[in-house]
């Protein structure tokens, strides 16, 4: 084989590497548009859309599309923005809207922006490089609240109390606000801060956790909307 022919092979090989959309000087490859949900009430999500480029950057102005299997979209309190199924991004690259589930337990919400449906201020070619780009997320009303452990720390008098949020399924839910209550005693966050408002969010898997410190025996219970935990009773020596 010559040496011009074996150079050809091996650039139309580099070539056939390339993943879809990360060449010709698209950037390291198309936008992305991800989905979190976060509770409200009982019976209603904020969902946020955030959508970035190529360069992973904020995008600002994206006209976003919601669509849900259940439920209606409301518009936020103060947001006068029209019609809550086509928000348009902030400086952040976030659109925010309310899902209302009612006596739904379970929604599938996806959000789209494609390039036929933007603004012709919005670079979208250049700085998304693809056609359409969109997510789904699960959204689930609260449907139990299980104690997971209550352990010793490292300080005096002071333990850690672990729950776990599940919906409907037994899905473990994340980005659900958890307050704890007590008979006694003082809540401490991570750094065993004093948290004059005992309120946590779940993580990805659905877990809770805070800090307490007692001179005594008390009762913690977690509340997520109106679901409460059993009653977790927290021994101190």
């Amino acid at each position: 084989m010559s040496r011009r022919v074996g150079t050809i092979l091996a650039l139309v090989f580099s070539v056939l590497l390339i993943p879809p959309g990360c060449g010709g000087g698209d950037g390291p490859g198309p936008g992305s548009i991800s989905l979190d949900s976060f509770a409200d009430t009982e019976n209603s999500r904020i969902i946020r859309a955030t959508v970035r480029n190529k360069d992973n950057q904020m995008m600002e102005g994206v006209l976003v599309n919601f669509s849900t299997t259940a439920g209606a979209f409301s518009a936020l309190p103060g947001d006068d923005d029209g019609n809550p199924y086509d928000k348009r991004t902030n400086a952040n690259g976030i659109a925010d809207v309310m899902l209302e589930l009612g006596d739904v337990p379970v929604a599938t919400v996806t959000a789209t922006a494609s390039a036929s449906y933007q603004d012709p201020r919005v670079d979208w070619h250049e700085s998304v490089g693809s056609g359409t780009i969109s997510a789904s997320l699960t959204v689930t009303r609260v449907a139990s609240i299980s104690p997971v452990s209550i352990t010793a720390t490292q300080r005096p008098l002071t333990k850690s109390i672990l729950v776990r949020v599940y919906g409907a399924n037994t899905i473990p839910l994340p980005n659900v606000p958890v307050r704890f209550t007590t008979t006694g005693g003082q809540f401490l966050d991570g750094d065993f801060n004093p948290m004059p408002d005992p309120l946590v969010r779940t993580d990805q898997n659905g877990l809770a956790m805070i800090n307490l410190t007692s001179p005594g025996t008390v009762i913690v219970t977690a509340i997520a909307d109106n679901t409460r935990s059993p009653r977790m009773t927290v021994e101190f020596p």
